[in-house]
């Protein structure tokens, strides 16, 4: 007779921002056991038997989407009156699943306000990718969510025919408040330009190849060979910020003249962040990120060009 067991218990702190800040622990676990037994045999025949392969959830990745954009993270005020697109609340999978396993999931949506922490919408042990937004907590006008703090958390969980597991939950959020009314009759405007020049340097790197072995080691993954591949490496060059300044207007290659290229760079690159916040002429807000790259010859750079991702 033989008993085995195994279990595992995780804890996770979640903090989150706003008006008032509040902290969040959220604790899961699980086990399993077996029992088995023998009786009457003839005889021992020892025979091969492969290890189980073990159940490996991992968080899924959580969308929260309004109108096509992303709002993780943001801070809307009670004051906006313009009429909101759906909330969509979604999940993918990161699992490697075959026809031996089952994956469901379980997510919640909380509403933090008052200090009260509610679930005020759950999917429970289900197949389903999505959750809709609970209609109670919309404004009827606006469709905008209600004054709070909302956060959503999402667990995976696989069963196969000798173990289950749950993953680890993956979060995000975004709040409504009602800000201070301030009155101010001096027109504030931050415009920040931030520069970063880099290169790549091509560079030769060994890296360890695993694989079955015929003649060492055999039935396991064990190394067998090494070999050399090229990589690109990134070589922060320098940086350059600049207070009240306007990106449109920006000479790249006079702002970044004081920067010095090594030899063995062929191009250099600039990323360009902008923020701006206030009222700065009809300039939207945010957050702007733009590439230039420039060819290096005799160690000076060229003209620089606007960078676009390979798709």
């Amino acid at each position: 007779m033989g008993v085995e067991a195994t279990g595992f218990r995780t804890k996770v702190n979640y903090i989150f921002p706003g008006a008032t800040i509040y902290s969040y622990q959220r604790k899961h676990g699980g086990f399993s056991a077996g029992l088995a037994f023998r009786r009457n045999f003839v005889r021992d025949i020892p025979f091969r038997k492969d290890p189980t392969p073990p159940l490996l959830c991992e968080a899924p990745d959580l969308e929260l989407m309004m109108g096509g954009r992303s709002i993780k993270g943001l801070v809307f005020s009670t004051l906006d009156s313009t009429k909101a697109d759906s909330i969509q609340i979604s999940w993918k999978s990161r699992s490697i699943l075959d026809t031996t396993k089952s994956e469901t999931f379980t997510a919640r949506l909380h509403q933090l306000n008052g200090g009260m922490d509610n679930v005020i919408a759950q999917v429970v042990c289900q197949k389903e990718t999505k959750m809709a937004w609970p209609a109670g907590y919309l404004n009827p006008v606006t469709g905008r969510p209600v004054e709070g703090q909302y956060y959503v958390t999402v667990q995976s969980q696989q069963i196969s025919s000798c173990a289950s597991c749950t993953s680890e939950a993956s979060t995000t959020g975004f709040s409504v408040q009602k800000p201070e009314r301030i009155i101010d009759s001096v027109d504030r405007c931050f415009r920040q330009c931030f520069l970063e020049v880099y290169a790549y340097k091509k560079v030769n790197v060994k890296r360890v190849k695993y694989g079955k072995s015929p003649t060492s080691c055999v039935g396991c993954i064990c190394p067998i060979d090494t070999v050399s591949k090229t990589i690109s490496q990134y070589h922060l060059l320098g940086t350059v910020k600049k207070d009240n300044c306007d990106a449109s207007k920006l000479d790249l290659n006079t702002e970044t003249s004081g920067i010095m290229i090594p030899k063995w760079a062929t191009t250099v690159y600039t990323s360009v962040e902008t923020i701006v916040a206030g009222d700065c002429a009809g300039i939207p807000q945010g957050r702007n990120k733009i590439n230039y790259s420039a060819p290096v010859k005799k160690g000076k750079a060229g003209v620089f060009k606007r960078a676009y991702q390979k798709k």
